[in-house]
């Protein structure tokens, strides 16, 4: 009987790896469905595209729209450095705020906001009014790409989060790699001013197209309170960060 076990079992040794192969087979194929990307993702990626090539038509024109308004070379940097300062100390009350208000509104109202600022941008006819949109815009900026980047952790999992976050990424850095090129385009044609009214239809778009094709994906959970917390602890780090002295002259430098 022994004897008759083991030829059986050697003769049919190569089935047994067979179906071992097979279900591994079917396992790893389950795993890369899993950890395959959202199509959530591509909406985000184009609205982020978008925006990217809008903000790099603004580039080459900002420095003719400065010249008009008759502003010194110290008033164009205080301009430049104020849209990133606004962006920069926006980023950490947005992410609390996205919390509790969720991720939908902001990439709605984000790029709306911005569309805004860029259309009175162009109307600007004064330093004081050029800082104010400036200001609003980093804001709806911060609160678009806030946004975009929390959705996307939130359709994803450690396993395919690198995958699920680079299209953003690649989108915003194509979109402003072909906006200066727009916006030399568009301010020969047609002027400086109505390169922002550009600008400002171009992110309404994305706020629109957020609006229907991304549902919401904030959900209220027993986990929210750990995460909270988390945040929580986050911005009173920010906090202690933002009275040192050191800290302070780096972020204005």
């Amino acid at each position: 009987m022994l004897r008759i076990n083991q030829t059986f079992r050697r003769d049919h040794s190569h089935i047994l790896r067979c179906f071992s192969d097979l279900s591994a087979s079917k396992q790893d194929k389950k795993n890369d469905n899993n950890n395959g990307i959202d199509p959530r993702v591509w909406p985000i990626a184009t609205s982020t595209f978008i925006t990217g090539s809008a903000i790099g038509v603004a580039l080459p024109v900002m420095p003719l729209f400065a010249a008009e308004l008759g502003l010194s070379t110290a008033e164009f940097g205080l301009v430049g450095s104020t849209f990133g300062a606004a962006r920069l100390l926006s980023n950490p009350p947005l992410a609390l705020l996205s919390e509790h208000v969720g991720r939908r509104q902001f990439l709605t109202w984000g790029p709306g906001i911005t569309a805004l600022s860029m259309v009175g941008t162009g109307l600007s006819g004064s330093l004081t009014a050029l800082l104010g949109w400036r200001v609003l815009s980093g804001v709806g900026g911060s609160m678009q790409m806030t946004g975009g980047q929390l959705y996307l952790s939130d359709i994803s999992k450690p396993e395919n989060r690198a995958r699920t976050m680079a299209p953003m990424t690649a989108a915003f850095s194509a979109g402003a790699s072909i906006g200066p090129a727009i916006g030399g385009v568009l301010a020969t044609q047609f002027g400086i001013a109505p390169c922002f009214y550009y600008v400002g239809g171009a992110i309404a778009v994305t706020g629109m197209m957020n609006f229907f094709l991304l549902p919401e994906t904030k959900s209220h959970s027993e986990e929210d309170g750990v995460k909270n917390k988390s945040i929580s602890e986050t911005w009173q780090t920010w906090v202690r960060l933002s009275k040192d002295k050191n800290v302070r002259l780096i972020m204005l430098s």
